[in-house]
């Protein structure tokens, strides 16, 4: 198991190691407006797909965070190549 600690509400919980942003974002039951487009982890941008195998400090960013904004953006330009 692998601590995370989530700054969008400052708890920490247990996670299996290898478990996805979105894995651990639902494990908060955090209620985001927008919903979360990409994580601060360890203060580096992730996108939700990231796997932690480490204990970690996470912040879920939505769409109004200026990297929030950034990452959904990239994700959007993917799409449609």
């Amino acid at each position: 198991m692998l601590q995370i600690c989530c700054k969008n509400n400052n708890i920490s919980k247990n996670f299996p190691i290898g478990s996805s942003l979105l894995d651990i974002y639902n494990g908060f039951n955090l209620d985001i407006p927008y919903g979360p487009v990409s994580a601060k982890v360890n203060n580096k941008v992730e996108g939700l797909n990231y796997r932690a195998y480490n204990n970690k400090d996470v912040e879920f960013l939505n769409i109004l965070n200026p990297s929030g904004t950034v990452s959904y953006t990239h994700l959007r330009a993917h799409e449609t190549k």
